[in-house]
């Protein structure tokens, strides 16, 4: 598991970082924990003559400072297809993870206690039910809605 993280974060190439991603309230505390949830890209994969189905791929998160935190296989099963929930104290994150348009990417994050930050990799946003004109959006280089923006005053990272 080790050598899966580590060959994950030294994948050769420039990775995509954009702007921080949080939750789609300002309200929330900065104590406490919340929630994080992230829509990687996925894998298809096959057991026999069975229809294919998709694991999201895994993927990791950072301190600030770029110390690993937390590795997330993001499934929970052999043949989940589940995304993870993940509980983390209220802070500032970096998430490093494949999308399905980009590869890897580089996506800081702010956790707000008793609140939810989604991050969408998948190209799916619109279609989980989240309007982009509600809030200030987060966008991959190509235009796709990756999250919720959190002003650059919420977060450690610089701008």
């Amino acid at each position: 598991m080790i050598g899966a993280v580590i060959s994950f974060c030294a994948c050769a190439g420039a990775p995509v970082t954009v702007a921080p991603v949080g939750p789609p309230a300002r309200l929330g505390t900065s104590r406490g924990s919340g929630q994080l949830i992230v829509y990687s890209a996925t894998e298809e994969k096959e057991v026999g003559k069975m229809s294919p189905y998709y694991l999201r791929t895994e993927y990791v998160i950072n301190r600030p400072d770029g110390k690993l935190f937390k590795w997330v296989p993001n499934h929970t099963g052999n043949m989940d297809q589940t995304t993870q929930v993940v509980a983390l104290p209220a802070g500032n994150y970096e998430v490093v993870a494949l999308s399905e348009s980009y590869g890897r990417v580089h996506v800081p994050i702010v956790i707000k206690g008793g609140q939810t930050t989604e991050v969408d990799l998948e190209g799916r946003w619109a279609k989980r039910g989240h309007a982009t004109s509600e809030a200030p959006v987060v966008r991959l280089p190509n235009g796709q809605v990756i999250g919720w923006s959190a002003s650059p005053a919420e977060t450690g990272f610089k701008q």
